[in-house]
């Protein structure tokens, strides 16, 4: 993944690698400084003013939602292992003063789902929704090789924001849409066969694939 940004008068060129390192070069191609990406492998990241949203940290602390400052070469902040231990943990998006993100953790007879809204610029935990899967007439025949398909997919899970809704489709047959403020389910859909993409939002209306 590849983005870039405006930071100390620069602007630079940021591109992630898998189990490796996350890279700032400048326009002329040199490496500016290079950010540890120790275990985490078809990850993305966000950047908003100047701040890079990436779920991993450093390699003492690599399973982590983290902040990093492009201003002072720094985190402002990173979650402890603790608060999120799961499989799988999506792209983030952000909107306003909030990071939104979700995990996936496999069970022998469902996976289980935490939607989480965070504080941009504090990391605090606003809300946490928990649930999970629900199949319907399309259950995977092995949940386990089910989820590493779906984690070989860069968008699995990944928040799509309008207005006051997060919506999220999580390889089940669910689309589910939190209030952004509250966490609350704000309403949720079911079709006959699991989402096999992330949401996208024009204008009113939600797409998502099927089948």
């Amino acid at each position: 993944s590849a983005a870039s940004d405006v930071c100390k008068r620069h602007i630079f060129i940021i591109a992630s690698s898998d189990g490796g390192s996350l890279f700032l070069l400048n326009l002329d191609g040199h490496l500016v400084n290079e950010i540890q990406n120790p275990v985490w492998h078809r990850d993305t990241f966000q950047v908003y003013d100047d701040v890079i949203y990436l779920a991993r940290g450093p390699a003492s602390n690599p399973r982590t939602l983290g902040a990093y400052d492009l201003k002072t070469d720094s985190y402002n902040w990173l979650l402890d292992a603790s608060v999120l231990n799961a499989d799988w943990y999506s792209f983030p998006a952000i909107a306003g003063n909030r990071v939104f993100i979700s995990t996936c953790t496999y069970f022998n007879d469902h996976w289980q789902y935490d939607y989480y809204a965070f504080h941009r610029q504090t990391g605090q935990i606003l809300w946490h929704y928990n649930d999970q899967s629900v199949f319907g007439n399309d259950p995977p025949a092995d949940l386990y090789n089910a989820l590493d398909r779906n984690l070989s997919i860069l968008d699995f899970m990944a928040p799509a924001v309008w207005n006051n809704r997060v919506i999220y489709a999580s390889g089940d047959t669910i689309l589910r849409a939190f209030d952004t403020h509250s966490g609350a389910l704000a309403w949720s859909h079911q079709f006959n066969f699991r989402t096999t993409s992330a949401p996208m939002i024009a204008g009113d209306r939600v797409y998502v694939g099927v089948g």
